[in-house]
């Protein structure tokens, strides 16, 4: 009576029949994810950390691709590029911990002028954007 009654033989929620289980040792997705393989943020770390090769002022440089855009990015930003100018300090602002918001001493007027800019810029980004997709779009290329 005790083999009626066993654990083994209860059929219910997480409880499958015994004929149905997986049996030990057997796999049940042989195909599955291969040992090794790198998840989307390990394969960045490696893409952004992997060397490259630039020339420096006439000589050759080895550098990781990370620093390379980041080498870029200065660049276009100080040839007076507002969306990298704007960029670089964003990440400039996290990455040193500066203050992105003036200081709490600042008159209304400096508050003012300093919205005016920040408006300023905005609309010259928006500007450029538009002006670069209908510039695709007349082309009868």
């Amino acid at each position: 009576m005790t083999a009626d009654n066993s654990d083994d033989d209860k059929v219910g929620y997480c409880k499958p029949p015994v004929h149905s289980r997986w049996k030990p040792g057997h796999c049940p997705n042989p195909r599955g994810r291969p040992k090794g393989a790198l998840n989307l943020k390990t394969e960045g770390t490696r893409m952004l950390g992997a060397p490259i090769v630039v020339n420096d002022n006439g000589k050759t440089k080895k550098i990781t691709t990370l620093e390379a855009v980041l080498l870029k990015l200065r660049e276009t930003a100080l040839k007076g590029n507002p969306r990298s100018l704007a960029l670089l300090l964003e990440h400039a602002g996290r990455w040193l911990g500066l203050a992105t918001e003036p200081a709490a001493g600042s008159s209304k007027d400096d508050q003012a002028i300093l919205d005016a800019y920040r408006e300023e810029i905005r609309a010259e980004t928006a500007k450029e954007d538009t002006g670069s997709r209908h510039d695709d779009e007349s082309d009868p290329k």
